[in-house]
């Protein structure tokens, strides 16, 4: 199967500066409205479960990550990409989901910043169908392949059965299939050698099972998930609880993200018509995502779902799960003036009106400065993690930097993209003025 799809698109697109520049600490529960302390409260919750979790196809058990999460994040400046990435390591920190240790793991959630999310999964569509999901004819691949979302998540899942044998949710044939025994024919002296020949199941699999109604020993597992992030949709978004967002689509699959869910979430930031609105994960959100993590994973689906509703109900009744910031709020006066330098930006010429030596002199300089952008970029991200290795539990690192110097880059980022485009622009102008 291949896994060259991320590489091989374009998705280096940036989100705006007010994206950019907005809150980037890990999650604060945002205000909650429910106290879970009668019957009716329990009632509520474990209907919330049951639309909010979405059973798998296969199995119609509720997956979750059994094996160590590997992030990684593209599309945008790297001090972006590692905000987004560790933060999603926090959340699975803080729920219980498992990380993986290896210091070069290969990455099983994709998240991808992109204007072309549609040609993103047209690639994925041709090159990496299963990542789409489970599906049983191409008719069903087109239709996961659509685009319908500015924040879209597509999961392939494993089941797991009780030796740890992991198998891939696939509609198609994985395998040669299974040749069993035959036990139907009659035992009579008479039926001898009638009616014997092994059974051939060409598209059946097998697993083995406790027998158990409740908890059958089976587990469904993700596999892979890839997270498209429409860039060009989100402008004047704030980016705290756009990470927010990611971070649940990366350790659960939902039911009905479209749906405006009643207790307090973060899928309601993107749910159309929801006067819900959020300013960050919530204490519902991470009572969730600690019962789905805390669930008997072999369980079938009622037992998963009362887990669950079992889980939160105790976490809601005790105030809720609160992730400590690793952020400060400061006045301006107290950021600390940057030390990078920001290069100065060429002039922009008229391919009309220069000399060939001109304009070679003009590429030079666009390339210097290029080099230069990104030596300031990376002053800027050095800066951002220095400070978060100074600070202390009674200095805690000032939130103001890391909007400041992401703003900074995306700038900066922006000036690159201007002056490759007026560079490119006079030589195209000079070769029509020179033929």
């Amino acid at each position: 199967m291949s896994r060259s799809f991320v590489r091989s698109t374009a998705v280096a697109a940036l989100l705006t500066v007010t994206i950019l520049a907005a809150r980037a600490e890990p999650p604060v529960p945002a205000q909650e409205n429910v106290t879970v302390t009668a019957t009716k409260s329990r009632e509520v919750v474990e209907k919330f479960v049951k639309a909010f979790a979405a059973p798998t196809k296969l199995s119609g058990k509720i997956a979750r990550w059994e094996s160590g999460i590997c992030p990684v994040t593209v599309g945008q400046p790297a001090q972006v990409t590692a905000l987004v990435t560790q933060h999603v390591k926090e959340i699975a920190a803080a729920v219980g989901a498992p990380i993986s240790s290896l210091k070069s793991c290969t990455p099983n959630i994709q998240i991808v910043f992109t204007t072309t999310p549609q040609a993103l999964l047209n690639n994925v569509r041709k090159d990496d169908p299963d990542y789409l999901g489970y599906a049983t004819s191409n008719e069903q691949r087109d239709a996961l392949a659509a685009v319908t979302r500015p924040i879209q998540a597509w999961y392939l899942t494993e089941t797991i059965d009780l030796d740890g044998m992991k198998k891939i949710d696939s509609g198609k044939r994985l395998g040669t299939g299974i040749t069993m025994s035959n036990f139907s024919a009659f035992s009579l002296p008479s039926s001898i050698g009638i009616n014997r020949d092994p059974i051939y199941l060409p598209d059946a699999t097998y697993a083995r099972v406790t027998g158990n109604r409740i908890n059958d020993g089976v587990r469904t597992g993700f596999n892979h998930i890839l997270i498209a992030v429409d860039s060009g949709k989100l402008g004047g978004k704030r980016f705290g609880p756009l990470a927010d967002y990611i971070a649940m689509l990366a350790l659960t699959q939902l039911n009905a993200l479209d749906t405006c869910q009643q207790l307090p979430s973060i899928v309601n930031i993107l749910a159309p018509n929801c006067d819900q609105n959020v300013d960050g994960i919530t204490q519902t959100d991470l009572a969730y995502l600690h019962g789905l993590y805390a669930m008997g994973s072999d369980k079938s689906l009622v037992f998963q779902q009362n887990d669950i509703a079992d889980t939160m109900t105790v976490a809601l009744s005790k105030g809720g799960t609160v992730i400590a910031p690793s952020y400060a709020p400061a006045a301006a006066a107290d950021i600390p003036t940057t030390r990078c330098d920001a290069p100065d930006t060429p002039s922009a010429v008229d391919g009309t009106a220069i000399t060939l030596d001109q304009l070679n002199a003009s590429i030079r300089a666009a390339r210097q400065f290029m080099a230069a952008s990104d030596a300031y970029q990376d002053c800027l991200g050095k800066e951002i993690d220095a400070q978060k290795a100074a600070a202390t539990p009674a200095k805690p690192f000032n939130q103001a930097i890391a909007e400041r110097d992401l703003a900074l880059a995306a700038e900066n980022q922006k000036i690159k993209e201007n002056v490759g485009a007026s560079v490119n622009a006079a030589i195209a102008t000079y070769k029509m003025a020179h033929p």
